[in-house]
């Protein structure tokens, strides 16, 4: 199977977004270019582009419906950490929007960019190792993330297969929440106690 390229244009193609290991080999950082030519090219920060070990692949960046952010999954300067970053495409700073976390907790790929662009919502361990819960937080890093799932028990793990529906409102998603090992399907009121749906 031939990989995706690994370069986005966004939604008014005035620019592109590619990853390219200009300073490292192998350090694959987030360019943007205007696909004009009338700028050279810019780095959209430091952070090396990462999916989890994985080989890199298109869903590792997500532009914002309106094409002014970038989001992307990253490996920040402590090792086995892989963090949600957002960055202005046309260049500035980038915010975590992950949020702190310790050691060994981390942002899995598969993260998804709400339909009205100003949140994304993601899977990660990111109060407790391995134990994997949905987050939502603003593309522009102005509040915390909050969490968008419940596990009712230490050892409880949400699925990566979580979906949106279709006006946004709620997240769908499967996970062993009140019994270990035993996978149930919920749906999550954005911001409101979850909903078990048989």
């Amino acid at each position: 199977m031939r990989a995706a390229p690994l370069v986005w244009i966004t939604p008014d193609s005035t620019r592109a977004l590619y990853l390219a290991d200009a300073f490292v080999d192998e350090r694959f950082v987030l360019f943007s270019v205007p696909l004009d030519g009338s700028q050279a090219p810019v780095a959209l920060g430091t952070i090396p582009v990462s999916n989890g070990g994985a080989p890199l692949d298109s869903r590792v960046v997500r532009l914002t419906p309106d094409g002014l952010r970038a989001i992307y999954l990253g490996a920040s300067d402590v090792n086995g950490m892989h963090e949600l970053f957002s960055v202005p495409v046309a260049g500035g700073p980038a915010v975590r929007l992950s949020g702190t976390t310790g050691p060994d907790q981390d942002v899995y790929s598969g993260f998804v960019v709400v339909a009205n662009g100003l949140a994304v919502l993601f899977r990660g361990d990111l109060e407790a190792d391995a134990r994997d819960e949905l987050w939502i937080a603003p593309v522009d890093g102005s509040r915390p993330r909050q969490r968008s799932s419940h596990l009712g028990h230490p050892d409880g793990d949400v699925q990566g297969d979580f979906a949106l529906s279709t006006n946004q409102h709620f997240v769908y998603y499967r996970a062993d929440a009140e019994v270990d090992q035993q996978v149930e399907f919920y749906r999550f009121p954005i911001g409101t106690p979850p909903v078990r749906r048989r």
